[in-house]
């Protein structure tokens, strides 16, 4: 016996279908919902592509194939929006006769294509309309998909030009701007490589709206760092945001060199330490030497990714394990190490972490405590730290 269950139903009930063998003829590869408020789908039909057939071996089977390649989906009880809603006069003419506001209206309709081509027509007439899209912009009338192509349209013309001074004071907001406006125009001064944008990309990096932050490091990622070097890591020093660190120390290795970023390994900054560590870990460039040191890192999130790393490469190669008679003593205790495996155990007493040639001891013999002591020690091989 079996207990039938509804989880496979849908909320519209049983609809009919009965599952069948043979070539499936619905294979969705892109969906929109159309002018009409009904959803357009094309598919492959039952053949990937197209295959020749010559003439005489065309047959009712191979017309088949390539039946079903668009579908219409739509509610039958619900009627589609009237023609006479999107079908207007002004489809009928062409572009180039569209007024300004038939064109702003269709660059934020929900059919890309009807988008594209209004955006095109504005790039296309270039300064004649730069004016009444700016007036436009700083309206606040607009949706935000039409403010969003809109701005996009002035940054292709002002890109023509090399202006990218009203672009960059929408990033600034120096003009009239929302949020997503703002995180437009920050992208746009990438896109469209202004280097004369860098001071002010710079600036964005300390904006306190992290999606406006992580556009900025991404357009800097496109311009190049030209040399400013140093207010950018300044600015980075202090990033807390997820995305935009991510993003950070991804443009930081591709706009540094390997050795300046080995060294910043050990910058006094915390967030520039860990940038530097993931770019050459993710570049495999990091050797154990330079993790091994992070371990002790004051910041948790190094000594964090500095472990995992030794432990995933297999970098750490060995454990010691140290041992006291007494850990709590009176006049003295006995404390002994040993490494799991045939390697030289190196320690210091003092808090610092070992090193091979620097103060370091190796220990030879059990050794005899009598004050406070911060034993550190570590397994080396040939020099080579392993543990």
């Amino acid at each position: 016996m079996r207990k039938v269950v509804d989880g496979g139903v849908t909320q519209g009930g049983d609809l009919g279908y009965k599952g069948a063998e043979g070539r499936s003829l619905f294979r969705p590869t892109d969906i929109e919902v159309g002018p009409d408020g009904a959803l357009y789908m094309a598919g492959w039909g039952s053949v990937y592509g197209t295959e020749y057939v010559p003439a005489e071996k065309w047959t009712a089977e191979e017309n088949a194939k390539y039946q079903g390649r668009l579908f219409r989906l739509r509610h039958k009880e619900n009627a589609l929006i009237d023609r006479k809603k999107w079908d207007t006069a002004k489809r009928k003419k062409t572009l180039a006769e569209w007024t300004f506001d038939e064109l702003i209206e269709d660059i934020g309709h929900q059919l890309q294509v009807w988008r594209v081509n209004a955006q095109d027509e504005l790039v296309r007439r270039g300064s004649a309309v730069r004016k009444p899209l700016i007036d436009a912009i700083d309206s606040s009338n607009l949706t935000e998909a039409q403010a969003t192509w809109s701005v996009w349209a002035l940054g292709y013309i002002d890109g023509r030009s090399g202006n990218s001074r009203t672009i960059t004071d929408y990033a600034l907001a120096n003009r009239e701007a929302d949020l997503n406006v703002r995180i437009q125009a920050t992208r746009i001064l990438g896109e469209k490589m202004a280097k004369d944008a860098i001071p002010a990309l710079i600036l964005l990096l300390d904006d306190k709206e992290p999606r406006v932050r992580l556009a900025a490091v991404q357009s800097l990622g496109q311009v190049g760092w030209s040399g400013n070097d140093d207010a950018i890591l300044q600015a980075l020093a202090d990033e807390t945001d997820r995305l935009a660190l991510y993003s950070s120390w991804q443009v930081m290795r591709r706009q540094l060199p390997l050795e300046k970023r080995r060294a910043l390994m050990g910058d006094d900054r915390a967030v520039i330490r860990l940038m530097a560590a993931l770019g050459l870990m993710e570049e495999r460039s990091a050797t154990p030497e330079q993790v091994f040191a992070l371990q002790d890192d004051d910041d948790l999130r190094i000594s964090s990714v500095a472990s995992d790393w030794l432990q995933k490469t297999g970098a750490r190669k060995a454990n010691v394990v140290l041992a006291a008679a007494e850990r709590n003593f009176r006049e003295r205790t006995k404390v002994s190490m040993k490494a799991s495996g045939d390697y030289d155990v190196l320690f210091t007493t003092d808090d610092s972490t070992p090193k091979a040639g620097g103060t370091a001891s190796k220990y030879a013999g059990e050794l005899t405590i009598d004050k406070d002591t911060v034993l550190r020690a570590a397994a080396f091989a040939s020099g080579r730290q392993v543990s």
